[in-house]
């Protein structure tokens, strides 16, 4: 009985080449580098659902390719008057970059207030949302 074969590629490897896929489409090189981390902790997990062959599908589908996501575009923040609360509009950007810039801005915030709170419109799919929380945790943070 022979040992099956794998080919496993390294993470940074992996995380290259879906960030070079992104930016092909238009995408800037931090929101490429944000999708490709998240579709590589997706599949770090065990995640098939939700990892790099599914997230540039859909961005195929549904994103970049159809006009239902913006490569680049810039993400406003609304006025509050809470000072630990963000309300944002992601003009259609793209979801991991906008869900990682939240995941940090609500850690900046709990820092300075106890609590952080960021409000999404208009974003795209942010596809594995189990590793924004982790991630967090993994710093001491609920999310």
């Amino acid at each position: 009985m022979s040992t099956p074969t794998y080919f496993v590629v390294s993470r940074e490897q992996h995380e290259a080449l879906v960030s070079a896929a992104y930016q092909h489409r238009g995408y800037q090189p931090e929101e490429s580098a944000a999708a490709a981390r998240m579709c590589s902790e997706a599949s770090w997990h065990g995640i098939r659902t939700h990892n790099a062959l599914k997230a540039l599908h859909l961005d195929e589908l549904f994103g970049s390719g159809t006009g239902g996501c913006v490569p680049g575009a810039e993400i406003e923040i609304r006025e509050s008057r809470f000072p630990a609360v963000q309300s944002w509009n992601a003009n259609r950007k793209l979801g991991q970059a906008v869900a990682c810039e939240a995941i940090e801005t609500c850690i900046r915030l709990a820092d300075q207030y106890g609590s952080g709170t960021v409000a999404i419109d208009n974003a795209f799919h942010y596809l594995w949302g189990g590793g924004y929380v982790m991630d967090a945790a993994k710093r001491g943070y609920i999310a």
